[in-house]
């Protein structure tokens, strides 16, 4: 008999459209700036500059994995009124907040 595999797939906010599109902007964190924009397929892009674009793959709630980049991941933080006002980056070497530039 086969080993039964679970996966887990992704659900909470990172599945839903209007979330997706309240992420968008630019956010900074020390010198550098991240652009985060949506693609035609409904997918976000994370870019800053001298890197390559790279697609944001729904994880698990407000947080996204960084596709190509094992144990690199972003997560959208919140206000008290509700709009995203930071993104986090959670790597290997700690997390990173980078708030919203107006």
């Amino acid at each position: 008999m086969k080993d039964i595999v679970f996966i887990r797939m992704p659900a909470g906010d990172c599945m839903d459209w209007q979330f997706r599109v309240s992420c968008t902007g630019r956010y900074t964190h020390g010198d550098a700036t991240y652009e985060v924009s949506l693609s035609s397929g409904g997918q976000l892009i994370l870019t800053t500059a001298g890197q390559p674009a790279y697609v944001l793959e729904p994880h698990q709630g407000r947080i996204f994995a960084i596709s190509g980049l094992d144990g690199f991941r972003v997560e959208f933080r919140s206000g008290r009124t509700g709009a995203v006002d930071a993104l986090i980056l959670h790597q290997p070497n700690g997390s990173f907040e980078a708030p919203r530039v107006p």
